[in-house]
């Protein structure tokens, strides 16, 4: 007889006295497993789920951007298809560039009072190359 390795399968089976029988022990596994599984699909009604395949270099580049961006795989996708379905346009960083713009409003309402020009160019500069750092060109 194979090891019974389930807790919960085990427990089913003395609580029908399926352990005796070899006939009964594998209808009772069968009954079990049939339960288990409309129970979990009962379950995992609401949830959907969507799955596709990538060849190993799309996967090795899009590895390499969630490292970057300090993201997961899925989490990337599920927010790209998200943003497409909402008609929304997909920013990853978006605090970086909330920082960036921030900079340039700074920069901008300094130009105003034209004595601090070398702060101004400061600024502007380091947002033009953090925004550059952002599209990598």
């Amino acid at each position: 007889m194979a090891r019974i390795r389930s807790k919960k399968l085990y427990s089913y089976l003395r609580e029908n006295d399926g352990l005796g029988n070899p006939r009964e022990l594998k209808r009772l596994k069968r009954e079990y497993r049939r339960q288990y599984q409309n129970q979990w699909a009962r379950q995992n009604r609401k949830k959907h789920e969507i799955r596709f395949t990538l060849s190993k270099e799309e996967y090795q580049k899009i590895k390499i951007r969630c490292q970057q961006e300090s993201n997961t795989p899925t989490e990337l996708a599920k927010d790209l298809l998200i943003c497409r379905s909402k008609n929304e346009h997909f920013v990853a960083n978006k605090e970086d560039l909330m920082a960036v713009a921030k900079e340039l409003g700074l920069a901008i309402n300094r130009l105003k009072s034209v004595r601090e020009i070398d702060t101004i160019l400061e600024k502007l500069l380091s947002a033009e190359m953090k925004l550059l750092n952002y599209l990598n060109l």
